[in-house]
């Protein structure tokens, strides 16, 4: 390993025991260049300063290149060797920190070196020379941040008993778009020193400041690794103390507005309905026809019954006239008022069942049927639901609760119903009773029915069949129990523990 010097060839590194650390590992020195007294003065009077167009060419050359630097990885080995063409120095250093240079300081890239030993004695003397050095800087007015800092950087001893010799050195800081230092870069080994070269170095940290800025805008706010694991701890922490908060057991499900203690029409006897002799919705009273059967076959057993009827009495008549004369008359009698009560059964029934074509309203109130047109003409079964007779005043909701959600299941517990009609206005119910069997659904899914009494103040009463979401509230649990609680029993399902 070699440290290059002004005007000189790179000077190779000791290797002696006592320049080594731990393991025989040798440790990086930087080092002036020992020229012979013969070649001092010639060097002298040959060494020639560029003139200011070649170090114009030079510094617009160092830009345009810093300008296709893609990485912040890069950019640091690029300043680090390349900058050595638009100054006087010999020797490179890129610094970064995470705390805005306050905290220590880490040598990342050195000019010439492909890779670094961070723990080498010579480095980690250096980075002491450079803290108090960026020390010094900080503390100037804000204004001068941005001008380079000169000073004398004390070399490491070589470890042959010499004392540690001085350098020429000067430092630029590098700051995020709020001015706070996040990284520095140190140029060591002008045999003049820094001072006639103070503005090109300006510049040059000007370019390096925005071209470090584009590609990490962030890194002059990361935060260190300590406050890092702060954080995340931190946040661990406030997570864990949130799973405990209490929050109300809630779930969601389809409601739908129907009418309270309503009275089911349902078919009376077994036919074919006709007509539906009211309108949809409207109001009627009792004993109001509300459909009509299709009354052929009953009308024609009605006639027969009654034909049947005339002929045992007149049977009878005959059988009561016969009767005074022999036996057989008195036998014929009885089988005849047998045959008349039979008829008089059978009419009796022919009248009842043709009565039942025509429907009446078991009460007062509204009619709610299903389309008048569905029911023409459709065959129905004793006791299949046709429509029903409802005081629309007196409402309630019903809430189909799925399975998943039975834990739910609990009188008086308050729900509240987000209608189509109006689902920015909640309306306020209380569950009054609920299924005790889950039954299919109009989805033909799963689920409890939950009836509740739906609670009015200042709101427009609903509509009957009025259909929407209910969120219906549990008891209280923690929070982590309402996230996980679904994740959890799938997980018990699924390995059956």
């Amino acid at each position: 390993m070699t440290v290059e010097t002004s005007g000189a060839a790179p000077v190779p590194m000791p290797t002696d025991p006592a320049a080594s650390g731990k393991g025989g590992r040798p440790r990086l020195v930087v080092s002036k260049p020992v020229p012979k007294k013969s070649e001092s003065k010639a060097q002298s009077k040959s060494e020639q300063v560029p003139n200011r167009t070649e170090m114009l060419e030079r510094l617009l050359g160092f830009e345009r290149d810093l300008r296709l630097v893609q990485s912040v990885r890069e950019l640091r080995f690029f300043l680090a060797n390349e900058v050595l063409q638009v100054s006087n120095a010999r020797q490179a250093f890129i610094l970064t920190t995470g705390r805005g240079l306050k905290g220590k300081v880490a040598i990342e890239t050195v000019s010439n070196l492909s890779s670094i030993d961070k723990n080498a004695p010579a480095l980690i003397f250096l980075e002491s020379q450079f803290q108090e050095a960026i020390g010094a800087a900080l503390v100037r007015p804000a204004g001068e941040m941005a001008q380079p800092h000169p000073f004398q950087l004390n070399l490491p001893p070589r470890g042959n008993g010499t004392e540690s010799s001085k350098e020429n050195a000067a430092l630029l800081l590098v700051r995020d778009g709020r001015g706070r230092p996040f990284a520095a870069l140190i140029l060591v080994g002008s045999p003049k020193g820094f001072d006639a070269e103070l503005t090109v170095l300006e510049r040059i940290g000007e370019a390096v400041q925005h071209a470090w800025c584009a590609l990490a805008p962030q890194s002059g706010r990361s935060v260190s690794n300590r406050g890092k694991k702060l954080l995340a701890w931190g946040g661990v922490l406030l997570f864990v103390m949130a799973m405990f908060i209490p929050v109300s057991l809630t779930a969601l499900a389809p409601a739908e507005i129907v009418a309270k203690n309503a009275e089911i029409v349902a078919a009376p006897i077994e036919g074919v309905i006709e007509r539906i002799l009211v309108d949809e919705n409207a109001f009627v009273v009792k004993g109001a026809p509300l459909m009509k059967y299709v009354d052929t076959e009953l009308s024609a057993n009605l006639k027969i019954a009654q034909q049947k009827w005339a002929v045992a009495a007149a049977r009878l008549q005959t059988a009561q006239q016969n009767s005074f004369g022999t036996g057989e008359g008195r036998r014929d009698l009885v089988t005849a008022q047998a045959e008349l009560e039979l008829a008089r059964e059978e009419l009796t029934f022919a009248e009842v069942q043709f009565s039942k074509t025509i429907v009446t309203a078991p009460r007062d109130g509204t009619v709610i049927v299903e389309r008048k047109s569905k029911w023409q003409g459709k065959p129905v079964s004793v006791g299949e639901r046709v429509m029903e007779i409802a005081d629309i005043n007196s409402i309630e909701a019903r809430i189909d609760l799925s399975v998943a959600d039975a834990i739910l299941i609990q009188n008086d517990a308050r729900a509240q119903l987000f209608l189509d009609t109006n689902p920015l206005k909640a309306v306020e119910a209380r569950v009054t009773s609920g299924s005790y069997k889950a039954l299919p659904d109009d989805s033909d899914q799963l689920a409890f029915s939950l009836y509740s009494d739906v609670i009015l103040e200042n709101e427009r009463r609903p509509r009957i069949g009025a259909r929407g979401t209910a969120q219906v509230y549990g008891d209280k649990v923690s929070l982590g129990f309402y996230l996980f609680r679904r994740p959890l029993a799938a997980v018990r399902q699924w390995i059956g523990w």
